[in-house]
């Protein structure tokens, strides 16, 4: 996410990826700290389930995010 709003300030334009960074990575980055974080994540298990966990989250989200800014510029050309 950081490189890509650096490269928006630095540009004074929209990059690529800000969006995303801002929408998925960093609400989940920061469900995983506070998590690992927190009283009930003692186990290595754990902290690994949740790091899987938000990993498939950030996917899902980033996959859905493309494939509708693909079906959005679709409909626009049509």
């Amino acid at each position: 996410m950081l490189p890509h709003f650096a490269i928006s300030l630095v540009k004074h334009s929209y990059s690529p990826g800000t969006a995303t960074g801002m929408l998925f990575n960093l609400p989940l980055g920061v469900l995983l700290i506070h998590a690992q974080l927190s009283a009930d994540a003692t186990s290595r298990f754990e902290v690994w389930r949740d790091i899987v966990l938000y990993a498939l989250l950030l996917a899902v989200g980033a996959f859905g995010s493309l494939y509708g800014a693909h079906a959005i510029l679709a409909a626009r050309r049509a």
